[in-house]
């Protein structure tokens, strides 16, 4: 048994976990402490418990082997000082210290690796860091390991000082590892950077072929483009050079550029395929260009000459009606229901008339297209939401009777669904129109009660507190469980399925061995190794919740959020507004706060509002890339930053920095602001302008103009920006309730 430690001796407090959370010797030197954790949360015994001879493995992904006392020893001297060399910025020792460690294990190797590599990368001694992953890449191929090495040997790797035969080997083993595409594309780039003496050019056409299929529009695709460009200007290129740079151009937006180029493809008169390819691909292109005219009538000769697909009649719908002529429209949306009935197409088309025909008034016509989609497609989530915009149709139309029951309807469904909320927040509205106050209460009462947090719920909570009838047993300060440790625990215990008790709470600060690190900012090695938990551990309420905590505690908020949205994935959704105030923080985490704080004050935005918008953009990374280019928390348009970067007085900016979280938090807010502005600060306008542009805004407004607020966001006309504005919005409200 492992004594309780001193807590004068630094080095012992890490490695000897203080009561009750000790970790089996046998466990010490095999994974660097992180290999208790997966035996505790795989259920395999108590956690509490130190003896060295009784740690079953079963459930985990390696072999454990039980070390010499000497090994225990020598092992826990040199990870410590190495931990605490690191910490107080003395790479180079604790690079020392690494090369001294006996790890017999596999994966206690692989930890050494890269917090060597780390510690070499901090020494500026990137070969050193470069060679220790090389040769752990060379036995882990196939691993779950294998992304991590190569993430940071692409850091380590020197191409200013690598040979090209080098630079070529290298790119071509991460090309074969099991890597992320966005991974492989930064391997494509450097490979494409070569001179041609080392890539001949069937090579660089197969690297540009990959990168096209893998990667999404950014600057240095754009500069592949321009460097195929002039390649090709001193001679004829061939036709499947000519294919390439049309891919690339549609993949980069350069719209004209393509459209001229397939047009030159096509007089070439191909066979087939590739004629009928380019066909439809020139069609598609008219219609981004705004050309609708020209777009109907390609897609006529496609469908004339090909027969029709579901795609096509659909776009030729879409085009009708961006010319305003609904008729027609309606016209291409039967063909295609007639001839693909129950192809997803048809489940949009009846989506789409039934819309149409509510906007426009018509709610006969709403209500019946409304059900054939219920009826073609039960099972379907639209079939939920088309169940919701009946009761709406007969609201408006005045039948209150009609409405309710179809509201009440949502009630009947299995499991809860994500639709009740507003269906019983419509009760309510519907109990209004009849006079009915008592029951208008109730609705309104049960729906804040039961999904306080959803955007419906604190609709209900608003209007409950302007009529002075919001029950004191709601109140925020009065509502939510406990969130001491013990409390926490029993309430996942009931209410979150999983649940295995393995760690005594009433240590918290000590729940898990990775807190060292986590407090050290040793991210990346954390980032990875969390990354890589089993899926014991993932199914785990009680381990999600722990880990959530500790990554909050260190400020890695990608991680954090990651790991409370799968432990909020795991609880049932009629449950989170039971749910400990500390639970409920990790689904709604402060993220990036010093920098949310300071420019959402700078830019006069409530910081809450920043929040729940990055909660949806981005989810909290802040190396997210949408396919169209957004980048950041805030997820901003590349032209977008540099617009707003001008204003804001920000020189040398470029695209990249809008990963930067300060930055993207700068210039988001200053937009955001800029935006609220222009719609005189009404926020529903304002999310919707964020999400959609100002373009589809415009035909939306009219609509929404002189009505309530909570009937107008049901109109919105995309059903994305319509869910995104009340989601925002929610976890804006939310994020004012949690934080005070």
């Amino acid at each position: 048994m492992l004594k309780k430690p001193d807590p004068r001796e630094r080095t012992l407090n890490f490695v000897r976990m203080p009561a009750p959370f000790r970790v089996p010797k046998s466990l010490i030197t095999s994974s660097f402490f992180l290999l208790a954790i997966a035996t505790a949360f795989a259920g395999e015994g108590d956690s509490t418990s130190v003896d060295t001879e009784q740690v079953s493995t079963k459930g985990l992904p390696f072999e454990l082997k039980t070390p010499s006392a000497a090994d225990i020893e020598t092992f826990q001297t040199a990870w410590c000082g190495a931990l605490l060399a690191y910490r107080d910025n003395r790479p180079a020792e604790a690079m020392r210290l690494l090369r001294t460690v006996n790890a017999t294990e596999r994966l206690a190797q692989v930890y050494r690796t890269l917090f060597f590599a780390e510690a070499a990368m901090v020494a500026n001694q990137r070969k050193a860091a470069d060679s220790a992953l090389e040769a752990t890449l060379r036995w882990t191929k196939g691993s779950v390991w294998q992304q991590q090495l190569y993430s940071l040997r692409l850091q380590a790797f020197d191409v200013k000082t690598a040979s090209p035969a080098a630079i070529k080997q290298f790119c071509q083993q991460g090309l074969k590892a099991p890597l992320e595409p966005a991974m492989k594309a930064n391997f494509l780039y450097r490979l494409l950077a070569l001179d041609d003496a080392f890539l001949s050019p069937s090579e660089r056409m197969e690297a540009i072929r990959k990168l096209i299929e893998i990667t999404g529009s950014d600057s240095r695709l754009d500069a592949v483009y321009r460097d195929l460009v002039t390649r090709f200007s001193s001679n004829q290129p061939t036709w499947e050079q000519r294919k390439m740079l049309l891919d690339i151009e549609e993949k980069l937006g350069k719209t004209d550029e393509a459209m001229e180029r397939a047009n030159s493809l096509l007089d070439k008169n191909p066979a087939q395929p590739e004629k009928q390819t380019l066909e439809l691909k020139l069609a598609n292109l008219t219609y981004r260009k705004g050309d609708y005219g020209a777009a109907a009538l390609r897609y006529q000769k496609y469908d004339q000459t090909y027969g029709g697909s579901p795609e096509v009649l659909l776009q030729l719908a879409r085009v009708a009606r961006k010319m305003s002529n609904e008729p027609r429209a309606q016209v291409w949306y039967s063909k295609l229901v007639e001839q693909f009935p129950k192809n997803s197409k048809a489940d949009d088309v009846y989506w789409m008339r039934a819309f149409d025909a509510e906007m426009a008034g018509d709610m006969e016509e709403a209500v019946e297209s409304y059900s054939r989609l219920i009826a073609e497609f039960p099972s379907d989530l639209q079939a939920e939401k088309a169940m919701f915009r009946i009761g709406l149709a007969y609201y408006k139309r005045g039948d209150m009777e009609a409405a309710a029951e179809a509201f009440q309807g949502l009630r009947r469904l299995t499991p809860v669904s994500r639709t009740l909320p507003a269906g019983i927040y419509w009760e309510a509205k519907v109990a209004e129109q009849q006079n009915d106050s008592n029951s208008a209460t109730r609705f309104r009462i049960e729906v804040a009660s039961r999904f306080p947090f959803s955007f419906y719920g604190h609709l209900a909570r608003f209007t409950l507190r302007s009529q002075g009838t919001w029950p004191d047993s709601l109140e925020w300060d009065r509502r939510f469980p406990s969130s001491q440790a013990e409390d926490v625990k029993s309430w996942l215990a009931r209410h979150a399925p999983g649940f295995r008790e393995t760690i005594d709470p009433s240590g918290e600060s000590e729940y898990l061995p990775l807190s060292k690190m986590l407090e050290w900012r040793m991210d990346r090695l954390i980032g990875w190794t969390l990354r890589s938990q089993p899926p014991t551990f993932l199914s785990n309420p009680w381990a999600l919740y722990v880990t959530a905590r500790r990554c909050q505690e260190a400020g890695l908020w990608n991680e954090a959020y990651r790991f409370g949205a799968l432990l909020g994935n795991l609880l049932p959704f009629e449950e989170w507004g039971k749910a400990p105030r500390t639970v409920l923080r990790l689904l709604y985490p402060p993220a990036y706060r010093t920098a949310v704080l300071t420019w959402a004050a700078h830019s006069g935005i409530p910081d809450g509002l920043v929040f729940g918008l990055m909660k949806q953009e981005s989810g909290f990374d802040a190396q997210a890339m949408s396919k169209a280019g957004a980048r950041g928390l805030m997820q901003m348009m590349p032209a977008t930053g540099t617009t707003q970067a001008k204003r804001e007085g920000l020189r040398n900016f470029n695209a990249d920095a809008l990963f930067d979280p300060e930055t993207n938090a700068r210039l988001g807010t200053a937009y955001l602001r800029d935006v609220q502005r222009r719609y005189s600060g009404n926020l529903y306008l304002t999310l919707a302008h964020y999400n959609a542009g100002p373009e589809a805004l415009a035909d939306w407004i009219p609509l929404m103009a002189n009505r309530p607020q909570d009937e107008a966001v049901e109109d919105i006309g995309y059903s994305e920006t319509r869910d995104y504005v009340k989601r925002v919005l929610a976890n804006y409200w939310t994020y004012q309730a949690l934080y005070d």
